[in-house]
């Protein structure tokens, strides 16, 4: 057990070691025992070592050799602890428990590769036991996740921290804190036997006027004692309007209790009234403590060791009975969150999220800090926190506050007892928020010169639209959200539009900058070929495939309403050179009766039928006579194209075409209608409303 179990998993049976003290003479290992079953580790250690520089028993040395260990391990002196363990699997006939127990304390040092040398020993020795596979996977997953990425900073919360024992913070009213604490400042004259220091109280601090950052000195949460007595208090909870507390308290206030029990305690104005126990906490001898109410009122979680658990300490429910103003039966959390180790600190953070500790599930030390949400009323599998906010130490009793989101990212705090610590110590983490970008430079595909002044749009989810102009040297850039995809093209006058590029920043976990470089292909006195128009044989009719191509080209005229084109037919040399030619211009009519019943006003376009006139691939043939007849049909098939060329680029729109054209741009936010550089007003309010929505955890019930 851990330090901090003090106001769980520790009974301080004060008459017993008083009836200890009293028999009569009993041997040194008697004594040193009998110190040790009592908690008293500072006192059995030293008793331990003094046997060493006298026993010649091997068989005893090594069982006290394991003892001296343990003491150093459950004083969390690990760095002892390793010592004395490597001492005690040197001796012969040790018990192999010694194997496993060196590796937690490498463990617990960040040691991880020798913790698995000493692991695998273990399993060595114990085949079959799954502790030691799970504690093997344990250190292995600590190596990897040393590693990994991550948004968390974890720093120190000093303005709490003492010399002592500090831990299990947690909100209190007006931006203030309530903390458990076993420094000088606590009730109670006697010093507690397993750590030699004072027994814990309640603390509170609270700002400083209206500031964030500077605080007042802590003090007890009262003054009266009502709350505070000479034994173990600590690790509370709060309702909504912070009048109600919940905590834990060991051996009642008379000190002749057995166990941990959780009070209920109301606030009467400005003082505390009297404190009562749960219904539930009815056995004498069984542990009950770490409250925590669920935002809505209804669910009380706790930990306790009572009947019906898997293993030590199980976190445990308990549901308000609203008639009979009292809480239900408990009800444990099952074994998807509780395993044979312990689970501790539960801390609701929505009615359907938990955060909790645990030295059960694989981890990276003793107590790791994890989370599990409840999905149609079945938590799922509990997530590790990793590093760096668990450790090779103890890391138990988070906090989270509210109005978190993947793009800001979360913060809160917890309890620590890892190298750097001077002891349990609260420390504060935030997430750095999730920044993403889209940047680039837009260049001319034919002299890749880059262009400026062009105009660059962002489409946001196929829905929302943004656009900026490109600086001097071609580049633009875009702030980009979570959660989203994205589309971005180029578009200038006198060029086609460029190729359109994706981006997604759906699923990432970290801060990312995407580039995308875009290009435009000028306008050219040339034919451009029109892909996909076909027509059935010897006909001139449109097919349904081949509309789809030209809406393409209406696309191109509507955002370059300045051009005139040139529509080419052509036919391959097969029939007479005078089928083929009035057979072309009624190919080349149909594109452009198309685009004008599309829009597109006709003098906008000129018709021209080449027939076979232009060959491109020396396929010619007339009659049975030409290299023609000897082509492929794939070869035939390049010459029957459609192609259009631009001929003018100072078209003047006539008045009657306007309407149409205003349309369009409008629609397709061109012209007057460009996406400005931010989002109109109610535009960014919608995407905001759907960006929240993805973003947040699920609200409260």
């Amino acid at each position: 057990m851990m330090k901090h179990h003090k106001l769980l998993g520790i009974m301080f049976i004060f008459a017993i070691a008083a009836l200890i003290t009293g028999c009569g003479s009993v041997s040194s290992i008697e004594k040193a025992n009998n110190a040790y079953d009592l908690y008293q580790f500072n006192t059995a250690v030293e008793m331990y070592k003094k046997i060493l520089t006298k026993e010649k028993d091997k068989k005893v040395k090594a069982e006290v050799t394991l003892k001296v260990a343990n003491c150093y391990r459950f004083m969390n002196e690990y760095s002892k602890a390793e010592n004395y363990y490597r001492k005690v699997v040197k001796m012969p006939n040790s018990d192999p428990i010694a194997y496993y127990y060196l590796g937690e304390m490498l463990k617990r040092q960040e040691k991880y590769e020798d913790a698995i040398i000493a692991f695998k020993d273990y399993i060595r020795e114990v085949p079959g036991d799954p502790v030691g596979e799970t504690a093997l996977k344990s250190a292995e997953d600590a190596i990897q996740w040393k590693k990994e990425k991550t948004r968390y900073v974890v720093e120190p919360f000093k303005i709490v921290n003492s010399k002592a024992n500090d831990f299990a913070l947690m909100y209190y009213r007006k931006g203030a804190f309530v903390f458990t604490s076993d420094r000088e400042e606590s009730t109670g004259g006697n010093l507690y036997d397993w750590t030699m220091q004072k027994h814990t109280d309640i603390y509170f601090i609270e700002p400083e006027g209206k500031s964030t950052t500077k605080y007042k000195k802590p003090a007890l949460i009262d003054e009266d004692q009502i709350v505070n007595t000479k034994f173990n208090e600590g690790v509370v909870t709060f309702d909504s309007r912070f009048n109600t507390m919940y905590y834990t308290q060991c051996n009642d206030a008379s000190g002749k209790g057995h166990n941990c029990r959780i009070f209920v305690i109301r606030k009467k104005g400005k003082v505390w009234g009297e404190p009562e126990v749960l219904g539930f906490c009815t056995d004498s001898f069984t542990m009950y403590g770490h409250p925590s109410l669920s935002p809505d009122g209804k669910k009380l979680y706790f930990v306790s060791d009572m009947e019906g658990g898997y293993g030590g300490l199980d976190i445990w429910m308990a549901t308000y009975v609203k008639r009979g103003k009292t809480w239900g039966d408990p009800v444990n959390l099952g074994p998807v969150i509780n395993t044979t180790g312990d689970e501790m600190f539960p801390f609701a953070y929505t009615n359907d999220r938990l955060y909790f500790s645990s030295n059960g599930h694989p981890g990276m030390g003793g107590l790791d800090i994890f989370y599990s949400d409840k999905v149609d009323d079945v938590w799922t599998k509990p997530v590790n926190m990793k590093s760096p906010v668990n450790s090779g130490g103890d890391d138990f009793a988070v906090i989270v506050e509210k109005g978190g989101t993947i793009a800001k990212g979360y913060r809160g705090y917890f309890s620590s007892n890892r190298p750097g610590s001077k002891g349990d110590d609260i420390y504060q983490f935030y997430m750095t928020p999730l920044e993403y970008t889209l940047s680039g430079t837009v260049f001319n595909l034919k002299t890749k010169e880059v262009i400026p002044d062009a105009t660059v749009t962002l489409t946001i989810n196929d829905t929302f639209r943004v656009a900026v102009k490109t600086d001097a040297s071609g580049g633009y850039k875009f702030q980009l959200a979570p959660e989203n995809e994205y589309s971005v093209d180029a578009f200038k006058k006198f060029f086609f539009d460029s190729e359109i590029k994706y981006v997604s920043t759906v699923g990432l976990e970290f801060s990312e900058d995407f580039v995308r470089d875009l290009y435009l292909d000028p306008f050219l006195p040339v034919d451009v070929e029109l892909q996909g128009i076909y027509y059935d044989l010897d006909k001139y009719t449109l097919r349904p495939e081949s509309m789809v191509v030209l809406d393409s080209l209406y696309n191109i005229m509507m955002k370059h309403p300045y051009i005139v084109i040139e529509i080419g037919s052509h036919t391959d040399c097969r029939a007479s050179v005078e089928y083929n030619q009035k057979l072309s211009e009624n190919r080349a009519k149909a594109v452009t009766d198309y685009l004008e019943y599309r829009g597109i006003p006709p003098d906008r376009m000129q018709a021209i039928g080449y027939g076979e006139s232009q060959i491109a691939n020396g396929c010619t043939c007339e009659g049975n006579e030409g290299p023609g007849l000897d082509c492929t049909e794939e070869q035939h098939q390049q010459n029957r194209r459609t192609t259009f060329r631009i001929i003018r680029t100072d078209y003047v729109y006539p008045d009657e075409y306007k309407d149409r054209l205003d349309q369009y741009q409008r629609e397709h936010q061109l012209g007057d209608y460009a996406p400005a550089k931010t989002m109109p007003k109610e535009q960014r309010k919608r995407y905001e409303e759907q960006e929240n929505q993805q973003e947040q955890e699920p609200e409260d019930e």
